[in-house]
């Protein structure tokens, strides 16, 4: 859902704090005017300051553009990632509003070489960081990372795990939830439990670390409020009428297990309360898997998570 008034001029702040926070490192060149301005507009209609054309820092010019591509390429929970085309299109449909005409122009005859560099190097985009962190990690504890038999690509949790997680999803309403964890390879989120609704079709789901909204979490690790179903389950939550969810990490100690996301039928989405009770559902699965693993109890293997690789 769209930010209240409150919320996005709370939402602003970010670049003069940001930028207050940098004054007390000696840079070897000015980088607090580009983090404090990168969001004014050539135009005069940005924030913080309202600065118009040229008065706007060349730094801060160029790296609005920069922003306003990545993330438009990049996997946003309420969409999924556009092409460089696209993309470009937008850019040239903002330049002399936005943007400084002559800067999104040199962009985008850089960006075939940029994106021949990024290919040279096996992919530069924090989603390629992280996969291949992942691989890494399981690659080296290949021998810790089990399925069960029978249930081929479906992780699964130990009974203790499936109580927790079905008593508590059957007290929000009209709600469905799938309990995701990481794949062996690190590179993709797969069903260990879901809600009967789901079931069969959500058993052989498989999402992209990085992808959709449960994916996007789970690079992030960080919650993700009142995005859409859509982006997870496709023409699915369409069949269920699931119109919100709610998708948060689930950690085994420091290690990332997977994510734990409820969708809901509210188009208004979910309340404060229930996003802090899935919040806390969460840290009690990951206690319960933890504590599991702990004590031995091998009566249900569970798969082993590597950490994810750092993002700088």
């Amino acid at each position: 859902s769209s930010l209240t008034r409150v919320e996005h001029d709370t939402m602003k702040k970010h670049v003069t704090m940001g930028a207050r926070i940098l004054t007390a490192v000696d840079f070897p060149y000015p980088v607090v005017p580009i983090v404090r301005h990168h969001h004014e507009q050539w135009d005069g209609r940005g924030y913080p300051d309202g600065l118009v054309g040229a008065e706007i820092p060349i730094g801060a010019r160029i790296l609005s553009v920069v922003d306003c591509f990545d993330a438009l390429t990049s996997d946003r929970p309420y969409r999924s990632r556009l092409s460089d085309e696209r993309a470009m299109e937008i850019l040239r449909s903002r330049k002399g509003t936005f943007y400084d005409p002559a800067i999104v122009e040199k962009f985008i005859e850089l960006i075939p070489a940029l994106r021949r560099e990024d290919a040279a190097h096996g992919g530069s985009d924090v989603r390629g960081f992280v996969v291949a962190g992942l691989a890494q990690a399981a690659s080296e504890r290949g021998r810790e990372s089990t399925l069960v038999a029978g249930l081929p690509a479906v992780a699964t949790v130990r009974p203790r795990v499936r109580a927790l997680f079905g008593d508590r999803i059957a007290r929000i309403a009209d709600a469905e939830a799938c309990l995701f964890a990481v794949g062996a390879a690190g590179d993709l989120l797969l069903v260990a439990h879901a809600t009967l609704r789901l079931g069969g079709s959500a058993a052989s789901l498989r999402i992209p670390i990085g992808g959709g909204v449960s994916g996007w979490v789970a690079v992030n690790r960080s919650t993700i409020r009142n995005a859409d179903p859509r982006l997870d389950l496709g023409d699915l939550a369409e069949s269920l009428a699931l119109r919100a969810c709610i998708s948060t990490p689930i950690f085994m100690g420091a290690e990332l297990f997977g994510v734990l996301t409820v969708y809901g039928t509210q188009a208004a989405g979910f309340s404060d309360e229930t996003i802090a009770s899935v919040g806390m559902l969460a840290q009690e699965i990951g206690l319960a898997i933890a504590r599991a693993d702990a004590d031995g109890d091998d009566t249900r293997p569970v798969v082993r998570r590597p950490p994810i690789a750092a993002v700088s």
